[in-house]
């Protein structure tokens, strides 16, 4: 019996406008009055969801990639960027002309870390990195330089994410299922680009959007329209409510 749906936000419930329309948002609403329960699951950081969230009682919102868990009023722990890695890879980033814009998450956000005085007063925990980059192949370059961290370029950008292996969109989802006492069966996970590939691989029943990675429709369970179809809650309304 499904329990849980868990929804990436951009390109997959938002549609390429990064609104939910009117009739998504319903639909959602329809889902809760339905006794399903609702997670976010976004790169995007807390500030970010919020305007979303209005009127859905969600039962956790996973932000910053995995990095970040809130079940409540209830924050679950999850593992930063390992702390000499981090400063490794800022140091790298920053000395740089090859990144364009750089933003971290410790317990707030930085935008434009682009000096060393500045670099030297960041402490550690860090629990994701977002780069935007002049030449997208040192994205590559820095996955294989760093293979401890999981890293995700987000869809027809030149932009990408940096986070623990161990705090990822997958494993943020295993502890909100361990927290809510639910199983792999008893979820619906909706999504589009890679940093969902796990995530939807580890749940019962996944949904990936048609606009979504050839990689990652692959994987999927159901194909749903796109999003500017509002395929994600044209599927709900046609298998669940």
């Amino acid at each position: 019996m499904i329990k849980l749906l868990v929804f990436d936000l951009d390109n997959t419930i938002l549609n390429s406008k990064k609104l939910l329309s009117d009739f998504s948002k319903n639909t959602l609403v329809s889902c809760v009055k339905s006794n399903y329960g609702l997670a976010f699951s976004t790169a995007r950081s807390l500030p970010d969801i919020v305007p979303f969230t209005k009127e859905l009682s969600l039962c956790a919102i996973i932000s910053c990639g995995g990095s970040k868990i809130q079940i409540g009023k209830q924050i679950l722990p999850t593992e930063p960027i390992d702390s000499t890695i981090s400063m490794h890879l800022l140091k790298a980033l920053t000395s740089t002309n090859r990144v364009k814009d750089l933003k971290i998450v410790t317990s707030k956000e930085i935008t434009n870390v682009k000096n060393s005085p500045f670099l030297e007063s960041i402490i550690p925990p860090i629990f994701k990195i977002t780069v935007t980059l002049n030449d997208r192949t040192y994205f590559y370059e820095l996955k294989e330089e760093y293979p401890s961290c999981a890293m995700f370029m987000y869809s027809d950008s030149c932009a990408f994410m940096i986070t623990s292996s161990e705090s990822t969109k997958c494993t943020a989802l295993r502890k909100v299922l361990d927290f809510l006492s639910l199983g792999k069966e008893d979820v619906i996970a909706f999504g589009d680009d890679e940093s969902d590939l796990d995530m939807l691989m580890s749940v019962g029943t996944s949904v990936v959007v048609s606009n979504g990675k050839k990689n990652v429709k692959d994987i999927a369970t159901h194909i749903c329209k796109d999003n500017d179809s509002d395929g994600v809650a044209c599927w709900i309304r046609s298998n669940l409510l």
